[in-house]
């Protein structure tokens, strides 16, 4: 799909749906989202994995077991990066995606803190093999590569 629509253009789509709206007499608004790891992170706890997709059809977290259609996993996070909070945290659509990736796996470890205990640990269990949390370690909980989370 993204592939359809870069060669397609986007300004060709939002044409379409202005004209579309009009013709039907709906009101719509485009908004643009960074995409980047709302294939890999998880609609529901937020923990970012690529094992987490099974295949092109299937998300399972690994951390909270949450079984989900992959395109819909991918279009709830889309949809909440769309929210006044995630811009309010950093993510634009010109965030890079190690920003990206740091801003959320950030958010991930300070939701640790309010998780319960058996979360917790096995979330910390998973950390230890996943290289996007390669900065986190069970002594400095709440650490992130030596800062503090944002």
């Amino acid at each position: 799909m993204n592939r359809l629509l870069s060669n397609f253009g986007k300004k060709q789509v939002k044409k379409k749906l202005l004209a579309l709206s009009e013709e039907f007499k709906i009101e719509i608004k485009i908004t643009e989202v960074n995409p980047a790891y709302t294939s890999q992170e998880c609609s529901e706890c937020g923990y970012i994995d690529k094992k987490n997709r099974k295949n092109t059809r299937l998300f399972v977290c690994r951390c909270c077991n949450k079984k989900i259609d992959a395109n819909v996993n991918g279009a709830r996070n889309i949809r909440d990066r769309s929210s006044e909070e995630d811009i309010s945290a950093g993510i634009t659509l010109s965030t890079n995606k190690e920003q990206v990736l740091r801003i959320l796996t950030c958010q991930f470890l300070s939701g640790l803190e309010r998780c319960s205990q058996r979360l917790d640990r096995k979330a910390e269990g998973l950390l230890s093999d996943n290289p996007y949390f390669g900065g986190y370690s069970p002594q400095s909980k709440g650490i992130y590569n030596g800062q503090r989370d944002i």
